[in-house]
C-alpha cells in the first residue's frame, strides 16, 4: 500500500495522477490511496480514474492561522488512524501544506517517506521535511543542491504525450493553474479587447471563483472565445492552442514546454514564495517563453501578440518522468 499526500493544487494532484496511470498501465498490483485536500474538481478527476481519496479538514492560510492551524491538527487526527489501519510501505509528498500530515505521520509510524518537488527553487514544506526523508525525486537537476546530495534523485515531470497539433485557427490559451489567476481573469479580457486581431481565438481558463465575471468581461468580445471554470485533460487544449499566456506553475510550464507552445509568464508572487518567478527564467532559456511583471502587462501582452518567441523544438523526452519515479520508488520499498 502506497498514500499519496496531496493538495491543494491540480500542481500537486497531475505528476502522482500521471505514476498512479503508469503503474496500472505496467501492470503493476500495489495498492495505493491519494489523500489531501482537493477542490470538487480535483476529486471528480479521480473518481473517473478509480482512485480511492481521503479528503481531510484542511483550511487554507487566507482562512486565518486559528482556522488553518486547528484543521491542521484535525486532519492529523483523522489521518493518522487511516494509517494505522492500511499499514502503508511508504508515504509519498509533494509538498504543500497536507504534507506535513503525511511527514509528521511518516515520522512517528516509523514509515519511509518520499517527497517529490516540481519547482526550481523548493517550498518551505519539502525543505523541512527533507531531514525526514528515505528519499527526495526533483523535477530539475537545479533544484538537488537544496537537498542532501545521497538522497536525491531528478526524474523530471511526467507531461503526457505531446503530439503534433493539427490545423486550427490560431487559439490563445490563458491559464492560471488548476484553479484560475484572479489577476489574469480580470485584467486580461479587457487588455485583449485592445490587442488581439480578430483572427485570433480565445479560450480561458478561469477556475470556479471568478467565472462568471470573466463570461462578463467577455461578453460581445470582437472574437470567438470559450470560457471554461475547468478543463480536464488539458492535452485536448494544448493540441489546439498556438499561443499561451499563463502563471508560471512548474508542471504548466513543463507542459507547455513539451508540446512547444510560444508562451508569456506572468509569475505570482507573494509574500512568502517567489517559486514561479524561479520556473519562470528556468524555463525561458530554452523553451518558447516570455516573462513580464504584472505592471506592464498591456505592453508585453501587445508585444507578444505581435512577436511571440520563436518555437524552439529542443524538448525530447529521452527517459519516461513516471517510470524514473517508480525506479526511485522501488529503491525505497525494496
Amino acid at each position: 500500500m502506497l498514500i499519496f499526500m496531496v493538495g491543494p493544487s491540480g500542481g500537486h494532484l497531475f505528476p502522482f495522477l500521471r505514476l498512479a496511470k503508469y503503474l496500472r498501465a505496467k501492470n503493476i498490483e500495489l495498492p495505493f490511496v491519494f489523500a489531501g485536500w482537493l477542490s470538487p474538481r480535483l476529486q471528480d478527476i479521480l473518481l473517473k480514474e478509480n482512485i480511492p481519496f481521503l479528503q481531510l479538514p484542511l483550511r487554507r492560510r487566507s482562512e486565518g492561522k486559528a482556522s488553518f492551524y486547528s484543521h491542521l491538527l484535525l486532519s492529523f487526527l483523522r489521518f493518522f488512524p487511516q494509517v494505522k489501519r492500511r499499514k502503508p510501505a511508504c508515504i509519498i509528498s509533494s509538498g504543500g501544506y497536507p504534507s506535513f500530515i503525511g511527514g509528521m505521520t511518516a515520522r512517528l509510524k516509523g514509515i519511509p517517506l518520499i517527497i517529490y518537488e516540481p519547482n526550481i527553487v523548493p517550498g518551505k514544506a519539502n525543505l523541512y521535511l527533507a531531514r525526514w526523508a528515505s528519499a527526495i525525486l526533483t523535477g530539475f537537476p537545479e533544484t538537488s543542491l537544496f537537498f542532501p546530495e545521497n538522497k536525491t534523485t531528478t526524474v523530471g515531470i511526467p507531461v503526457g504525450n505531446p503530439s503534433p497539433p493539427p490545423k486550427h485557427p490560431p487559439t490563445l490559451l490563458i491559464l492560471g493553474g488548476s484553479q484560475g489567476a484572479h489577476f489574469l481573469n480580470t485584467t486580461l479580457p479587457v487588455v485583449l479587447r485592445e490587442t488581439l486581431p480578430p483572427r485570433f481565438h480565445i479560450v480561458h481558463i478561469s477556475g470556479e471563483r471568478d467565472y462568471q465575471q470573466v463570461k462578463e468581461l467577455y461578453a460581445n468580445a470582437p472574437f470567438p472565445c470559450k470560457i471554461y471554470p475547468f478543463y480536464y485533460p488539458m492535452d485536448e487544449l494544448y493540441a489546439k492552442t498556438g499561443y499561451c499566456i499563463s502563471r508560471g506553475g512548474a508542471i504548466t510550464l513543463s507542459e507547455l514546454s513539451a508540446w512547444d507552445i510560444p508562451t508569456l509568464i506572468f509569475p505570482l508572487l507573494t509574500s512568502y514564495t517567489s517559486h514561479q518567478l524561479d520556473n519562470a527564467y528556468h524555463f525561458k532559456k530554452f523553451a518558447s517563453f516570455a516573462v513580464g511583471k504584472e505592471d506592464t502587462v498591456k505592453i508585453k501582452v501587445k508585444e507578444f501578440i505581435s512577436s511571440p518567441p520563436e518555437k524552439k523544438n529542443t524538448v525530447k523526452r529521452e527517459r519516461i518522468p513516471e517510470g524514473e519515479m517508480w525506479k526511485a520508488m522501488e529503491r525505497v520499498l525494496s
